[in-house]
């Protein structure tokens, strides 16, 4: 066996679960944050925080259907009681069961954006509404990309930061066709980042695109 030596272009980059970009599921003007390119952050820890009357609106709109779910549900269950013996119209429990299953719906999907958001159901129907929202670090990683500043408002489009997990590197090998064939999955390989030093680093051949 002897050594055969392939020039290709290379980058050393993560898998797609490795690099996240933070967004934000409404917009909102930058509160607070305290980070810089280079940082490390830790799973859950807070990155930003964010300021928009729209999220008072979503909790208001939250609190009213709240308030109507419990009186549309009793209703709904008496209409029912009554059709089944035959003391009222089907149209009338028809009427009661739409009313509240709208209802219904509607507070589920309410109840659903303010988890999205990191607000709480719970201290909301306890009057404790907030403008502010919090983004936790949803991975491990390196600050790479910083887009925020404070008082800066961000779009749901935009790409407030990105987090980097590093213990998952691998080299991405662009082969000539001419080489393809000689390079198999298993293979050992030796490779150099020369602007970084002159140590040789080993890999492994795990996966050969088709």
């Amino acid at each position: 066996d002897f050594n055969v030596r392939i020039k290709t272009n290379e980058k050393i980059d993560v898998p797609p679960e490795n690099r996240v970009k933070i967004t934000s599921f409404l917009g909102g003007y930058i509160k607070s944050t305290h980070l810089l390119i280079g940082d490390k952050v830790k799973k859950g820890q807070a990155l930003v925080t964010l300021e928009n009357t729209e999220f008072i609106d979503i909790q208001k709109d939250y609190l009213e259907v709240a308030e109507q779910i419990s009186y549309l549900k009793s209703e709904y269950e008496r209409q029912k009681t009554l059709y089944d013996e035959k003391i009222t119209s089907q149209k009338n429990y028809l009427k009661a069961e739409s009313e509240y299953k709208r209802a219904n719906g509607m507070y589920q999907s309410l109840k659903k954006k303010l988890q999205v958001l990191n607000i709480s159901p719970a201290q909301v129907q306890k009057g404790n509404l907030t403008s502010t929202i919090t983004i936790y670090a949803p991975i491990t990683g390196d600050v790479t990309v910083m887009n925020a500043n404070v008082g800066m408002f961000m779009a749901p489009s935009d790409v407030i930061l990105e987090i980097v997990d590093t213990n998952k590197l691998h080299v991405e090998l662009a082969i000539f066709e001419k080489d393809i064939l000689q390079v198999k999955e298993g293979q050992d390989i030796v490779f150099t980042v020369p602007q970084a030093s002159k140590e040789a680093f080993k890999a492994k051949v795990v996966l050969v695109g088709k």
